[in-house]
């Protein structure tokens, strides 16, 4: 049965918003039918779809899309202000301490900014906030939020390049700004590397999808150049090429479009020839944090990306175990086959709509492909950590917006959509306010992790700092034995007991657990420095000078280990040699009174 002129216009009209299926049944008519007069006439189509998004392109960054949007805009910002507002007087936590106040004396330095080549602009970003505001946790929390900002409005803006449904691109980028799986990377510092990559990476994104219907080189240049300033965020982005030759696989074309795709693969081969270079630093790292050899950790990939994957879906749907050591990972046999039967599930719609909506397919595996870095089988990334999942969370917002405003297109649905969306609105902006909360203090944040993460020996040391700090002796001895009960090679949590039982004057056993600290982690130079201090308390001069020694070499800018080898050396008669510490001392820091007071004594004893 041949189509008539109406249903004709109605298949070049609705395609490709909706499938050939969908068109079919609307229709009544077969979808061979339907396939048959696409296929008759894909250029037209074709030339009919460019003309459309070069249309809104030229919109896009007109007075009058600003004029037309910012309302939204305006929106989008006061969800995020709302929601993260409660974060702007948060302290440092966790990695902060070292990133920030413990480099202080490196960060006053413009040199600081060149210390590692490969994460220039992240270097840029803490040395201008230290510039601005010293070690105020807001000079450095800010960029996080601004970036935050920048990414849910080039969300809206990206969306609609990928449907003509009216609403999707405010329900999806609202869903980003207020979502909980989000707040590690916005209200952590240290997080803020996965909102600042994520943001230049979809700018990239935005400028290749204008190249390629516009073919305008400027905007080939500009997608290079964005992907080249998030890889110098964060080596996580490294996997954009897969998602350009998706975007080409589902919706574009491969064969026209693969010399650009291999370029990009280029720029990602050369950058992680780069990041090899560090690979044994992260290894040491995390060898030293846990006290196992991380190199030689090896996940079983059958396992790990189910346990990753229903992890992170969970999360999503209702976040309701953040954290920020995911390691309770109940792993019975029936767990095991629930994990797997879900990400067998998530595949098998993957491939439903591959073959029925492109588009959806498309930002599924938009999600699954950022991921990729993190869920591998060697131990360099933790199983789960909700900022990993900081990107892909655009793909799973834009399936949820795509149908939610499915249900408002329907007339008997409409309600209910726009219920929907308000009910999910109100309770990820309440759970994110609340979680904000475990963020401002450390203590706040030790004591919430211990809640959900209970077999992690990290949370058990961390807890035990909070009572430390508090003079609970009892209960960070409690605390720190626990973590080494669970994981007996932890070589922070023999260091921190150590540091508790020296304080309650039990002088040798600190003495024995030092050198066990020390002995599984020869990085750890405060175990070397406190064994020196232990031995020269008891005048054993010559035994503490090999440990001081240790401490210097792998902290050579502490003011504190000069003057402490300074009274080595005058322990041992060494005066011009004590001598020459003090001034080492005075060098790192001239105001430095334990220094000054040694020098004094010294200059006594001529």
């Amino acid at each position: 049965m041949s189509l008539t002129y109406s249903q004709k216009t109605y298949i070049q009209k609705a395609y490709p918003e909706k499938t050939t299926k969908e068109i079919a049944e609307r229709l009544h008519v077969p979808i061979k039918d339907v396939e048959a007069h696409l296929h008759k006439n894909k250029q037209l189509i074709e030339k009919k779809l460019v003309k459309e998004i070069e249309s809104k392109e030229t919109k896009l960054f007109s007075k009058q899309w600003f004029i037309e949007h910012l309302p939204y805009l305006i929106l989008l910002f006061l969800f995020i202000l709302v929601v993260y507002f409660n974060s702007f007087t948060a302290e440092l936590v966790s990695d902060d301490i070292y990133a920030i106040k413990e480099l202080e004396n490196q960060l006053k330095n413009v040199n600081y900014i060149w210390h590692n080549p490969t994460f220039i602009l992240r270097s840029l970003l803490y040395y201008i906030s230290y510039q601005i505001g010293g070690l105020s946790p807001f000079a450095y929390r800010i960029w996080n939020i601004l970036f935050h900002v920048g990414v849910v409005w080039l969300v809206y803006a990206i969306v609609p390049f990928f449907t003509k449904k009216k609403y999707v691109p405010f329900f999806a980028a609202s869903l980003m700004a207020v979502h909980p799986m989000t707040i590690e990377a916005v209200t952590w510092i240290s997080g803020g590397i996965y909102v600042q990559a994520a943001f230049f990476l979809l700018i990239s994104f935005l400028s290749y999808l204008l190249y390629q219907r516009t073919e305008d080189k400027k905007f080939f240049v500009s997608t290079v150049i964005f992907y080249i300033f998030a890889l110098s965020i964060s080596e996580k982005v490294i996997v954009y090429p897969f998602i350009i030759g998706w975007y080409e696989l589902t919706l574009g074309s491969l064969k026209e479009s693969w010399q650009r795709i291999t370029l990009f693969f280029g720029i990602s081969f050369l950058w992680g020839l780069m990041i090899l270079t560090r690979v044994s630093e992260r290894f040491a790292y995390l060898s030293s944090k846990t006290g196992n050899d991380a190199s030689s950790t090896f996940y079983n990939p059958l396992l790990q990306i189910p346990t990753a994957i229903a992890t992170y879906l969970h999360l999503y749907v209702w976040p309701d175990s953040l954290t920020l050591y995911h390691s309770d990972f109940d792993l019975s046999a029936p767990a095991k086959i629930i994990y797997i039967l879900v990400t067998l599930l998530l595949f098998g719609f993957g491939i439903y709509l591959f073959k029925r909506n492109k588009v959806l397919a498309f930002w599924l595996g938009f999600f699954l492909i950022t991921l990729l870095t993190t869920m591998n089988p060697f131990g360099l990334s933790w199983l789960v950590a909700e900022r990993y999942a900081y990107l892909g969370s655009v793909g799973v917002f834009f399936i949820w917006g795509y149908a939610i405003s499915s249900l408002t297109e329907h007339k008997k649905l409409q309600t209910l959509g726009y219920l929907l969306f308000a009910i999910l609105l109100v309770a990820f902006s309440a759970r994110t306010i609340a979680r904000n909360n475990d963020w401002r203090t450390q203590d706040n944040l030790w004591f919430a992790t211990a809640k959900t993460s209970p077999s992690d020996p990290k949370t058990h040391n961390n807890v035990g700092d909070v009572y430390a700090r508090r003079g609970d002796l009892d209960k960070a001895a409690e605390a720190f034995t626990q973590a080494i009960k669970v994981n007996p090679r932890y070589p922070d949590a023999y260091h921190n007991l150590a540091n508790i039982y020296w304080r309650a004057g039990k002088t040798n056993e600190a003495m024995d657990l030092y050198v066990q600290a020390y002995e599984m982690n020869p990085t750890l130079w405060q175990s070397a420095q406190n064994i020196a201090a232990l031995l020269i308390n008891e005048k054993k001069f010559a035994e503490a000078e090999p440990y001081i020694k240790a401490a210097i070499k792998l902290n050579p800018q502490n003011p504190e280990l000069y003057t402490s080898y300074a009274t080595v050396k005058a322990g041992l008669g060494d005066l011009p040699g004590a001598r020459e510490q003090v001034m080492l001392a005075l060098t790192y820091d001239p105001q430095n009174e334990t220094a000054r007071q040694m020098l004094m004594q010294l200059d006594t004893m001529k």
